[in-house]
C-alpha cells in the first residue's frame, strides 16, 4: 500500500478488492509494539532484572498478537 501510494496507484480500488488490506496499519502497529517489548526485555536482562518481571512482558506480547489475529479472522468470515 505504501508503494502503491508512492507510485500514485489507485489504493482505493485495491482496498475495495482486498478488504483485509486495511489491516496493514494494524499489523505494523502490532509489530512495532512487539519489537519495543523485545527491546525492553533485552535491556532488562542486561540490567539483571528479575526474570519473572521480564517474562510478564511475554503476556503483553501474547495479548497483542491474539488481538491482531482476532481482527484478521473477522475479515475472513
Amino acid at each position: 500500500i505504501k508503494g502503491m501510494r508512492e507510485r500514485k496507484e489507485n489504493v482505493a480500488e485495491f482496498m475495495r478488492d482486498n478488504p483485509d488490506a486495511r489491516l496493514w496499519q494494524q499489523a505494523n502497529n502490532a509489530e512495532n509494539q512487539i519489537s519495543e517489548i523485545n527491546k525492553r526485555q533485552k535491556n532488562m536482562r542486561k540490567l539483571g532484572v528479575d526474570e519473572d518481571k521480564i517474562k510478564a512482558l511475554d503476556d503483553r506480547k501474547q495479548q497483542i498478537m491474539t488481538r491482531f489475529n482476532e481482527r484478521v479472522m473477522s475479515f475472513k468470515q
